[in-house]
């Protein structure tokens, strides 16, 4: 054999060893994945069923996951507590740095709703369905419609249910939602306000108004109420800057001639 033809082999002799290789190692991580997906944990116990069949288990650890109709592990058990919801989406928790959180995952076991929540409760309203989940952080509320998107772009501190009504609270003011099945509609505002020591409230009842301002424009308002009554006690001007008015607007102060009974 001459040189060139031994340096030929020992070249594709290397290249069968590497390719080698790696074919054991996919054909490894691929079975131990296999074997993992195809492992059948112990299931002590069958719980709570969704409408495809799809049941949550418990196995003899006390954990719990999700099998399929024909009783395929298709969520393995690793979570403290699962439930069902509408949207094919979990409500799960889990132990994590030492506390209990919830979020939420699919029935793949992905995350659908990241882990930062003390509490997922569920709303019921009439017409609708809707979620309330409790920040671990500060205990600000989020609200979720039934597919578990935000209905709204802010946090709550509290929220009530009456009947098809959804009232939730804030450190700005108490906000009345009436709930249908396609749609939550402000029926009542009650925005908290404070000038020079004294507390006011700002109450909103008239459905026209309420359908073209947003809590946003009303707690601005709320706040350039409280600038103007600063400002039409005291006289100081830059109170004003902030308020945002047309330039033809004309604020005056009260009883602009007599200064003690301003004081006072």
């Amino acid at each position: 054999m001459t040189k060139h033809m031994r340096l030929v082999v020992s070249v594709l002799f290397i290249v069968i060893i590497v390719l080698a290789v790696a074919i054991t190692r996919f054909y490894s991580s691929t079975g131990k994945s296999t074997e993992l997906s195809g492992t059948q944990p112990a299931i002590e116990k069958i719980l709570d069923d969704d409408k495809s069949g799809n049941h949550i288990f418990q196995n003899d650890s006390g954990m719990y996951g999700i099998i399929d109709s024909n009783e395929r592990v298709i969520v393995y058990p690793e979570w403290n507590e699962l439930k069902f919801t509408e949207s094919g989406l979990c409500i799960a928790s889990k132990r994590i740095r030492g506390k209990m959180l919830f979020g939420g995952i699919d029935y793949e076991g992905n995350i659908s709703l990241p882990f930062v929540y003390s509490d997922i409760s569920r709303i019921n309203m009439p017409y609708r369905t809707l979620y309330a989940a409790k920040s671990a952080y500060d205990q600000s509320v989020v609200i979720y419609d039934q597919n578990f998107n935000p209905c709204f772009s802010r946090v709550w501190d509290s929220y009530k249910e009456s009947e098809n009504e959804l009232i939730l609270r804030s450190k700005n003011g108490t906000y009345s939602y009436s709930v249908s099945s396609g749609d939550m509609i402000l029926r009542n505002a009650a925005v908290k306000g404070e000038a020079i020591g004294h507390p006011f409230t700002i109450e909103v009842t008239n459905k026209y108004l309420l359908s073209q301002l947003s809590i946003s424009s009303l707690e601005n308002m709320c706040r350039a109420v409280e600038r103007y009554m600063k400002y039409a006690f005291t006289g100081d001007s830059s109170l004003l800057s902030d308020i945002n008015a047309a330039p033809s607007a004309v604020f005056l102060t009260l009883f602009p001639e007599d200064h003690s009974i301003t004081e006072k």
